[in-house]
């Protein structure tokens, strides 16, 4: 680096200093021919199936059969089935000749006559193809259940989509659900691979070689949550096409589905992966009848050039990010350093008199003198660092909305006889002294989303809530709620305690619709919208009194913060697949600048996730026993600081997990203004090499001026034998630590070497990466790095950090903003 300048830079943010180092000359970069993609791999392993063949599938084309439409640009081609009005074939001949899709619906009718498509007799068909959006309608009466179906077919031939919406009546009132099978053709399917999106509970994987599944396959994500999107990739033709459903009655659906209690073991509404496609329901139930109007159920068909995630990102800029992120952006969002965990109130205070007395004691695990360290470890890395904490449910309304109570346990156990009740004013007064002791950790209150039978609330307001269950361990009865009036309680609840800096958590992150029988023979039936108006009204009035709201979900609908609620169990540290293919898809849906915290983890897998996908980490153990805080979190805060503003962008290092399942590198690409990095974590045992490989074509638009490679050769967890997937232990007594060393990280980089191009598509020849380790290769697209900030180590050689961004002036000149 031949030249250096420091700047002095005065504006609304106050006094910053940067040092930049021109990067002009680091790196010599070649060229070469060649770069082809990575081929999809053959599948040599068992056959997944646990279902029988699907009820229905769509019948195929016959050789009779004529377009519907065509698009004039060669773009799209669709045919309808004249006679009963299903999608008979879906093609895409300028990204994959030959590739298509059939699709065919199946209306689930609770407690009634189900049937199919298969029953539709088109009374009536409408093309209008030279609309601004052509679309192709078709009316139906269903014989078999007395459904009178509407379908709508909207054509966007240049995003390469088709929106389908049903329009369903009925005489008498039902409630119905839509279940679509889907058959593609050896040219969209064979050779690649499956994709699902799950709700971070369920820990499973994600991607499935679509050789490898036989009649049908359940994918195991638990009862009540399965995926509501689908995609199938061609990697080695570079095609994608996916199905996911949007809305309900022009309300949207989120990406996973949620089956209520009332309705398990009613009907098959999974999601199956088939020999020849999938299953996928189209959301929730809708409830049709006399005087209830029309119900709309709409999803989407779309294909694209590129792997899945270039799909996701598609459909995150298109439908996803407009339906269910913060009406604005959480202006502290990229200068979240860490995650605080819980406060577990009985570990802090303690109940007199009706009142909680705070104290100190260095020698009760997640006491105060913990938190204070976690507060000085924020105050170390700059002036604009927060971290959130949570009050953990050991206090909280319990959902006893309508009082003043507060539900104090004074010890671990967590049951009925251990709760004592705190009135609202002396609970707030603990929470400012928790503020006063803690003042750069923002405090939020955990709400589990129901009601617990000992709570005055539902004692005398019952009708809150549809029906009761046995909550497990604890042998109480807790009541799920009907949506409407919760969150509107729960708004009027946390309006009043986040003006004393409490911010709302909570538990419950995807509602779904519910139904219950009463206790006097009465059916009762909450929709999806009743539970999304309410919460998203919940959301924008805690935000408007200047507040937030967080949930446990990435990217929770309307939350400012999202959590990723994970555990490496022994699945998946049997194979680490189960984690590593999901990853991507939390990153790529994030709400920026708003980021995702990870939750339940202290493992050095853990550690190189957060600094190869940007995650929030979690520095309060919360799986097994509580360790005190230990120089592997600090450090971790400390690396990831610089980063904290990296994006993922939507395209793959290649090997790449779900297309090389013997590779045991984890791959991804991230981005930040004026820096590509690439970063391949090991989860090998022994030393690895590999060729590296991504076409950057679209994410830079010309070939970066230097490239770095980057490892942390020092650090608590560098060299370090231990168990996969543990934090390593040390003491099994107070003061309980661990066995990490207690020494600074460091990172050390250097020119890349032997890198070479094909246009924008880049090979990095056997790169070595130690075991169970990480590599990282940062690309600056402008010629300077940012070396310090506010007197301030970066660490990392990146041409921006957040406040302060580098840009390249077309006249030559850097700008820094």
């Amino acid at each position: 680096m031949s030249r250096r300048n420091s700047l002095s830079l005065i504006g609304t943010l106050g006094l910053v200093s940067a040092v930049v180092h021109w990067a002009g000359a680091q790196s010599p970069i070649e060229t070469y021919d060649g770069g082809a993609g990575a081929k999809a791999q053959e599948h040599h392993g068992p056959v997944l199936s646990n279902r029988g063949p699907v009820q229905i599938t769509p019948p195929a084309l016959t050789p009779s059969d004529k377009p519907t439409y065509t698009d004039p640009h060669g773009r799209l081609e669709i045919y309808i089935d004249k006679e009963r009005g299903y999608l008979k074939s879906l093609r895409f001949p300028l990204l994959l000749k030959d590739a298509s899709a059939r699709s065919i619906d199946r209306y689930a009718v609770l407690d009634g006559v189900s049937s199919s498509e298969l029953d539709d007799q088109v009374t009536h068909i409408a093309i209008n193809a030279q609309a601004q959006i052509p679309h192709i309608v078709v009316d139906c009466l269903n014989r078999a259940s007395g459904l009178a179906v509407r379908k709508i077919y909207s054509i966007d031939a240049a995003r390469s989509e088709v929106i389908k919406t049903v329009e369903i009546d009925a005489p008498s009132e039902e409630l119905v659900s839509i279940v679509s099978t889907t058959v593609l053709s050896d040219q969209a399917r064979k050779g690649g691979y499956y994709y699902q999106y799950q709700s971070h509970v369920g820990l499973r994987r994600m991607a499935f070689l679509t050789a490898a599944i036989g009649d049908a396959y359940r994918i195991e994500t638990g009862d009540d949550m399965h995926s509501g999107v689908l995609t199938v990739t061609r990697p080695d033709v570079d095609f994608t096409y996916g199905e996911v459903h949007l809305y309900t009655n022009q309300t949207p659906q989120y990406l996973v589905v949620a089956e209520g209690d009332f309705l398990r073991n009613k009907g098959d509404r999974n999601t199956l992966l088939t020999n020849q496609g999938w299953q996928l329901p189209r959301g929730g139930w809708v409830q049709v009848g006399p005087g209830r109007g029309v119900q709309r159920v709409s999803w989407l068909y779309s294909a694209t050039k590129g792997t899945h995630l270039m799909w996701h990102a598609d459909y995150h800029k298109r439908y996803f990010f407009s339906a269910f992120a913060p009406e604005r952006p959480l202006a502290k969002g990229m200068d979240l350093a860490f995650d605080a965990s819980f406060i577990r109130q009985y570990q802090i205070a303690k109940h007199v008199d009706g009142r909680l007395e705070v104290f100190e004691d260095e020698n009760v695990l997640g006491g105060m003198a913990k938190f204070k360290r976690l507060q000085k470890i924020v105050e170390g890395l700059g002036p604009r660092a927060w971290a959130p904490c949570l009050l953990y449910e050991t206090t909280s309304t319990r959902s006893d909305l309508l009082t003043d109570n507060m539900y104090f346990t004074v010890d671990s156990r967590g049951g009925p006889e251990t709760l004592r009740i705190i009135k609202k004013k002396d609970y707030l007064a603990f929470v400012r002294e928790m503020q006063r002791n803690l003042p750069r950790l923002h405090l939020l209150n955990y709400e589990v989303g129901g009601y617990w039978e000992y709570v005055e609330t539902i004692q005398k307001h019952p009708e809150l809530a549809l029906h009761t269950y046995l909550h497990a361990g604890l042998k109480i009865m807790h009541s799920p709620p009907r949506y409407g009036p919760y969150y509107e309680m729960l708004g009027d609840k946390y309006l009043e305690f986040q003006k004393e800096g409490l911010s709302l958590y909570t538990d419950g992150a995807i509602h779904g619709d519910r139904a219950a029988i009463l206790p006097d023979g009465e059916f009762v039936f909450e929709s999806h919208e009743i539970g999304f108006a309410g919460e998203k009204r919940m959301a924008e009035r805690l935000r408007a009194a200047g507040g937030m709201y967080w949930s446990n979900q990435p990217s929770a609908p309307w939350a400012d913060i999202g959590y990723l609620e994970a555990q490496w169990d022994s699945e998946i540290m049997a194979d680490w697949r189960y984690m590593g293919d999901r990853l991507q898809l939390y990153k790529l849906h994030e709400f920026r600048p708003n980021t995702l915290v990870g939750l339940f983890l202290m493992c050095d897998e853990y550690i190189h996730q957060c600094l190869a996908y940007n995650l929030v980490p979690c520095l309060n153990d919360r799986i097994g026993t509580a360790y005190q805080t230990s120089q592997v979190p600090e450090e971790l805060a400390r690396l990831r600081w610089p980063l904290r503003q990296a994006k993922m962008a939507p395209v793959p290092l290649r090997p790449v997990v779900w297309e090389q399942p013997n590779s045991p590198l984890e791959t991804t690409v991230m981005t930040l203004p004026g820096t590509v990095y690439l970063a391949a974590i090991s989860h090998s045992a022994e030393q690895h090499a590999a060729d590296l490989s991504v076409d950057l074509s679209r994410v830079v638009d010309r070939k970066p001026y230097a490239i770095w490679k980057a490892a942390v050769t020092e650090g608590p967890w560098v060299g370090l034998e231990r168990e996969r997937g543990r934090q390593p232990e040390a003491a099994h007594n107070p003061p309980y630590t661990n066995a990490y060393k207690d020494v600074k990280a460091e990172v050390t980089f250097g020119p890349a070497k032997n890198a070479k191009w094909n246009g924008l598509h880049l090979t990095l020849p056997d790169v070595s990466i130690p075991r169970r380790d990480s590599v990282f290769f940062f690309m600056s697209t402008i010629p300077a790095v940012v070396r310090s900030v506010e007197g301030r180590d970066v660490i990392w050689p990146v041409s921006s950090q957040p406040h302060i961004q580098i840009k390249h002036h077309p006249d030559g000149t850097l700008l820094i903003a």
